[in-house]
């Protein structure tokens, strides 16, 4: 989870992000991103229940799946948390995040910020969803890349080698799901429950690995049939 702090400051009623000068950039990977807006009370009165909202429609690939009201007193400061949810989308894809802030008397503050999203700066391999599972289950996993290459995907990215098997509970290889070069970005693949000749496989304990470069981990599911 990438995590990012946004700098917000409350003064008479109006939100002014600390980069004045244009709008700041936030910088997310593909899933949850974490983000801690910063809202600096300069005024004599406490903020209650200051919580945020959109305020107009966000990005098909962006969304907002949590968010913590925090109390901020008179000349303090205070983390607003929120997570942003980032779908399958191309690394360097941007748009703008266009959020509000309220409290429980009802004043609101309108705060912009531009969205970028980049690839995942770490191998991740995910847990399947659902888990247990039938008939199928979705394996999610990530191959790292840098900031650089977002900006400049056709500059070439840098690829690696993956791949993504199956093994039953006695290390028996069941399928390979994926065996191919792979650009950074967070990928899905299904897994059916079946093998290697299309055949269902039995109910029971099985395992998911990948190896990508220097990385392997390997993560356990169950099928019932």
């Amino acid at each position: 989870m990438r995590r990012i702090c946004l700098g917000v400051t409350l003064i008479l009623g109006l939100a002014l992000s600390v980069q004045a000068s244009s709008l700041p950039v936030l910088e997310l990977e593909p899933g949850t991103n974490q983000i801690s807006i910063l809202v600096v009370n300069q005024r004599k009165t406490a903020l209650d229940s200051v919580d945020v909202a959109v305020n107009s429609d966000l990005p098909g690939w962006l969304k907002i799946t949590g968010t913590t009201p925090v109390d901020v007193p008179a000349g303090a400061e205070q983390k607003l948390s929120l997570n942003l949810q980032v779908g399958e989308v191309t690394p360097g894809t941007s748009g703008e995040l266009p959020l509000v802030l309220k409290n429980r008397t009802g004043h609101s503050w309108q705060v912009k910020a531009l969205v970028k999203v980049v690839p995942p700066s770490r191998y991740e391999l995910l847990p399947n969803f659902p888990n247990p599972f039938n008939p199928a289950t979705t394996i999610a996993f990530s191959i790292p890349g840098t900031s650089r290459q977002a900006a400049q995907p056709s500059a070439g990215q840098a690829t690696v080698r993956c791949r993504l098997l199956i093994y039953n509970l006695l290390g028996q290889k069941v399928k390979t799901l994926v065996s191919e070069t792979k650009a950074p970005g967070r990928y899905k693949v299904q897994w059916d429950g079946t093998d290697e000749g299309g055949h269902r496989v039995a109910s029971g304990v099985y395992f998911y690995r990948l190896i990508a470069g220097d990385f392997i981990k390997t993560r356990k599911m169950l099928l019932l049939q």
